[in-house]
């Protein structure tokens, strides 16, 4: 048992590892953005065709924001729920004995 000074190693697998993102942004966030505005473009088309353009730059402009956002940090926006979800708990102060405005 002693002869082998080497530990095992477990492979960390990269696909179970890394972040799932679509067109460069968070998945859900960008799926959802060309959801709702995609919807308006189909829409809009038959009603007013600027409402379309409108849309299909809001898609454009959001997409790209999401990028810079999972470029920053992937996980981002599970990070900013979380602290939504504990707000009430960590509160912002410095110290603990601080009141409340």
């Amino acid at each position: 048992m002693a002869d082998n000074p080497q530990p095992k190693s477990t492979p960390i697998y990269q696909a179970l590892s890394r972040a799932s993102l679509f067109m460069g942004g968070d998945r859900e966030m960008v799926l959802g953005v060309i959801l709702v505005f995609g919807s308006i473009v189909m829409i809009g088309a038959t009603v007013q065709p600027i409402a379309s353009l409108i849309s299909a730059a809001v898609i454009m402009f959001s997409v790209w924001g999401l990028r810079l956002a999972a470029k920053a940090d992937p996980r981002m926006r599970h990070k900013y729920f979380r602290s939504i979800k504990y707000k009430a708990v960590y509160r912002a102060h410095s110290r603990p004995y601080r009141e409340g405005r």
